[in-house]
């Protein structure tokens, strides 16, 4: 198959893979839930109600994104050094970040789910959904930090090949840091879509014997 066609394609599917994670998130945890100080009945009411949107945004979108993520980082692993340690470690944490992030969509789900497979199921404290949106939150904690590895890792090995400038480099660096800052107060995510979908571009226009991103 056509190199250029093929890193065009993954390049296509990680810019989709950005929407459908940023779509799935904002379904699965953000769409029409109380403020953080609302008492249990009103988050109880809020996963009951939104039990379809919940399941849509994981299932339907999430999920389906960070596959697509998968595929688009397999591609541009294809661009680093054979054997080399930075390779390893991009790898290790995409795999983790896929991981991790699918792992608080299921968790982040699972609450609103009992209201619909059992009709009597009653939760007046909301301490299933408490634990669920709690459990999902550090679960994309993890899930950040292992992207930021994945963007230092892949920087340092594309820069070694001589397929990133120095100045795309320190771009990559200051993208993970930020990722990793953001975490503390919940929006991590954000600079981790920045940069698949930077990465998307980048592979959209890849040439052969030319510059990734």
């Amino acid at each position: 198959m056509d190199p250029t066609r093929v890193m065009r394609t993954a390049g296509a599917a990680g810019l989709l893979a950005a929407v459908l994670i940023l779509g799935g998130l904002y379904l699965a945890t953000a769409s029409g839930r109380p403020g953080i100080d609302a008492g249990g009945e009103a988050l109880a009411a809020w996963a009951q109600g939104e039990e379809g949107a919940i399941e849509t945004g994981v299932y339907v979108l999430l999920v389906p994104g960070l596959l697509l993520f998968l595929c688009m980082f397999a591609a541009l692993a294809g661009l680093l050094p054979a054997d080399a340690m930075s390779t390893r470690l991009a790898t290790y944490g995409a795999l983790a970040f896929f991981v991790f992030f699918a792992a608080a969509g299921v968790l982040s789900s699972t609450s609103a789910s009992a209201f619909g497979f059992y009709n009597g199921f009653e939760d007046p404290t909301a301490v299933t959904v408490f634990a669920g949106l709690s459990a999902g939150y550090h679960l994309q904690f993890v899930g950040v930090w292992s992207l930021a590895m994945t963007m230092l890792a892949t920087a340092v090995g594309l820069r070694n090949s001589a397929a990133m400038s120095s100045r795309l480099l320190v771009a990559s660096i200051v993208l993970a840091a930020l990722a990793v800052a953001a975490a503390e107060v919940g929006f991590g995510v954000i600079p981790c879509l920045v940069w698949i979908l930077a990465v998307g571009i980048g592979l959209l226009r890849w040439q052969p014997m030319a510059s990734v991103v």
